[in-house]
């Protein structure tokens, strides 16, 4: 049976603050030397808003929300496709912050708000440590990436995946 989630006053206050820090630490990940993977699906989103057809593809989700984000309102393709980015890793400060909450037992407690806002930042920027990195110059291949920030339709998986396991 799964428990409900009740937040306190300073549960609230620690997840919007929560939210905050990731919308500062995201931004700059939105830069186009971050997101290389990004311009393809920008111009499949292109392609949607301007024909009104949706390329079939294992990951539409992304470029959807931003031929929706730039009719909506009225951005450019970057600009919503970096704005979807950085709301989904908002969200997904929020499904950690309420997980790691509801592992954390102490209602009403500031201190429990602030450790799980503390682990669920932390979960967020977590990634491998690369030991062999200065022997043999990959500072990437060969490890699991736990974090990618390089490709934007990972940033809308992993709320979503969280939530569905």
């Amino acid at each position: 049976m799964i428990k409900k989630y009740i937040p306190h006053k300073y549960d609230i206050l620690a997840a919007l603050l929560a939210m905050l820090l990731t919308v500062l630490f995201f931004l700059p990940v939105t830069n186009e030397e971050v997101l290389f993977d990004s311009p393809t699906y920008l111009r499949v989103a292109q392609h949607l808003v301007e024909t009104h057809q949706l390329i079939i593809m294992s990951h539409f989700l992304y470029p959807l929300m931003v031929g929706i984000f730039k009719v909506l309102f009225h951005l450019d393709y970057w600009l919503a496709g970096a704005t979807i980015v950085v709301l989904f890793e908002v969200f997904l400060a929020l499904v950690l912050f309420i997980f790691v909450r509801r592992v954390i037992k102490k209602p009403g407690s500031l201190g429990a708000s602030l450790w799980s806002m503390a682990v669920a930042l932390s979960l967020l920027l977590a990634a491998h440590i690369p030991l062999l990195a200065f022997w043999d110059q990959h500072l990437y291949f060969g490890y699991i990436g736990i974090n990618v920030y390089h490709n934007a339709t990972m940033a809308v998986l992993k709320p979503l995946a969280l939530l569905l396991f």
